[in-house]
C-alpha cells in the first residue's frame, strides 16, 4: 500500500512539478517544518529506518549537531529504561541521596569534570562522556531539535526529533532521587551535563524535563539524575 502511495505521490509531482516549477514538499513535524525541497528536484521518495550505531557495545545517534548523543540512559537496557540515579561528580549509585551522603572529592574549583569523575566515561568506556552546558543547550535549541512530549512503550517522555536530518532519541521522564525516594517518576526528570555552576560551587547545570517544559538550569550536586552521554 505505501509503495503505491508512493508511486502515486511522485506521478503527482511529476505532473505538477512541469506545471508549477515553484512548488514545494513540506515534511512537517506538528505545526514545524523539518525539510523543504521544490517538487521538480524530487525523482523519488524513500522510507529509511533510522541508522544507530555502536561505540563499546552501547549506541548513539547522529542529530546532525556537534556530538552524538546515546539512545539510552547510562544503567538502562532501552531508551526507555529509566536506568541508574548519580549524584555530580560520583560514579557509583546509592540508596540515599542528600548533602550528608554526597562524596565526591573533586577540586571545589573545577569547572568541567574529569573524566575520571565522568559516571558516563567510567562505566561506558572511552570516548563516552557527560555532556557539557554548551552541548546541553545546542540540544535544547529549538532551531535544531523538536521536543515533543510524548509516550513511548507505556513510558512519558520527550522525543528530541533532529531538524537536521530528523533522527531523533528519547529521553524517558525518570524523576529524581532525594533521600530516599524517587521523586515525580513518569512526570520529569533532570539529566546532568558535566559542567558545574561557577556562581554557586555547590551546583552543576543540568537539563530539567516536565511534561509542559524543557528548562536548562543547576541544581543540588548531591541530588540524583540520569546521565544521558554523548560521543564525538
Amino acid at each position: 500500500m505505501k509503495t503505491k502511495l508512493i508511486t502515486l505521490l511522485i506521478a503527482i509531482f511529476a505532473v505538477i512539478g512541469s506545471a508549477y516549477t515553484q512548488t514545494k514538499v513540506n515534511i512537517y513535524k506538528g505545526s514545524d517544518v523539518l525539510y523543504s525541497l521544490p517538487v521538480a528536484e524530487i525523482d523519488s521518495i524513500k522510507f529509511d529506518k533510522q541508522k544507530n550505531y555502536n561505540k563499546n557495545g552501547h549506541e548513539y545517534v547522529d542529530l546532525g549537531l556537534s556530538v552524538k548523543w546515546a539512545t539510552c540512559n547510562v544503567g538502562a537496557d532501552s531508551p526507555e529504561d529509566y536506568g541508574d540515579y548519580f549524584a555530580w561528580g560520583e560514579t557509583s549509585s546509592k540508596d540515599i541521596y542528600s548533602s550528608k551522603t554526597y562524596n565526591c572529592s573533586l577540586d571545589v574549583y573545577t569547572t568541567t569534570l574529569p573524566l575520571l569523575y565522568d559516571v558516563a566515561n567510567v562505566k561506558w568506556g572511552d570516548g563516552w562522556r557527560m555532556p557539557t552546558v554548551v552541548e546541553q543547550e545546542e540540544l535544547r535549541d529549538t532551531n535544531n531539535c523538536i521536543w515533543t512530549w510524548t509516550t513511548q512503550n507505556g513510558i512519558n517522555g520527550f522525543r528530541v526529533t533532529s531538524k537536521k536530518n530528523g533522527n531523533s532519541i528519547f529521553l524517558p521522564a525518570a524523576g529524581y532521587r532525594y533521600e530516599g525516594n524517587l521523586i515525580y517518576e513518569g512526570n520529569s526528570a533532570g539529566y546532568w551535563s558535566s559542567s558545574i555552576n561557577t556562581q554557586g560551587y555547590s551546583y552543576a547545570f543540568y537539563i530539567a524535563i516536565s511534561s509542559g517544559s524543557v528548562t536548562g538550569g543547576s541544581n543540588n550536586k548531591y541530588l540524583g539524575h540520569s546521565i544521558r552521554p554523548v560521543c564525538e
